[in-house]
């Protein structure tokens, strides 16, 4: 399934990875729950960026860990809010952590 939404990153000046935009796919407008699903997916992934929480992972874990942790929180928030989260990309974000 191709992706719903995307979140646009930059490095700013002091080398932290920053969100500028969210995209959403028309894919997403299906109905008002996959909207909702993705838009809070990808906010998720915003505050992840623009917080600073991503940069504190990237540095203790790495980058492919860093964005593992990413995903998977977000798919977790997708979940607990009665959203259709990617079974098979949080388990692949977690396999992903343990990993590497």
């Amino acid at each position: 399934m191709p992706a719903l939404g995307e979140t646009i990153l930059y490095r700013n000046s002091d080398g932290g990875v920053r969100a500028s935009n969210i995209i959403i796919s028309r894919s997403a407008l299906r109905n008002w729950h996959t909207l909702a699903a993705t838009i809070g997916h990808e906010l998720n992934h915003y505050y992840y960026f623009n917080s600073g929480a991503y940069d504190r992972w990237e540095k203790h874990y790495g980058p492919i860990r860093a964005t593992a942790i990413s995903e998977y929180k977000s798919h977790y928030w997708e979940m607990q809010w009665g959203g259709s989260p990617s079974y098979e990309e949080m388990e692949s974000s977690i396999r992903i952590y343990r990993n590497k």
